[in-house]
């Protein structure tokens, strides 16, 4: 009974210490107002700009239910941007948002070369604020 006490109490005191290297919780929601007939998909990277090429591999490939802001529907989307932006070496966050029926048929590949992107959005922190964390589109 006590090596099960021991156990169980090392585990609590480990699963709750913090780890350094995790992510910081989050601190802003970005909300994806979607005025369109279309369901889009979103994705947002801090490291772009102001490169404006699409990454290589499909960021929708496995989690698109995530991704989803469906037709005349607003989605939100809460995570770290803030602290990843005071710590971008550009401090902009990159907003791409796809067209899912276009993702959905047309090859990875080829929306990257004739670069299908329904919208692209470029925000500072500042400017983030100022719209009040809310992308809409169109």
């Amino acid at each position: 009974m006590k090596y099960l006490k021991f156990v169980l109490l090392f585990l609590i005191l480990f699963y709750s210490c913090a780890y350094p290297d995790r992510d910081p919780a989050p601190d802003s929601t970005v909300f994806f107002v979607n005025n369109s007939d279309k369901s889009l998909l979103e994705y947002s990277v801090t490291n772009y700009y102001p490169d404006t090429l699409i990454h290589t591999g499909n960021p929708f490939a496995r989690l698109v239910k995530l991704f989803v802001i469906e037709p005349y529907f607003t989605s939100k989307r809460g995570t770290c941007w803030k602290s990843y932006l005071s710590k971008s070496s550009t401090g902009v966050m990159t907003i791409f948002l796809f067209d899912k029926a276009v993702v959905d048929t047309v090859p990875w590949d080829k929306i990257r070369e004739d670069y299908l992107v329904a919208k692209r959005y470029e925000y500072t922190l500042e400017q983030l604020d100022s719209l009040n964390w809310t992308i809409t589109y169109p």
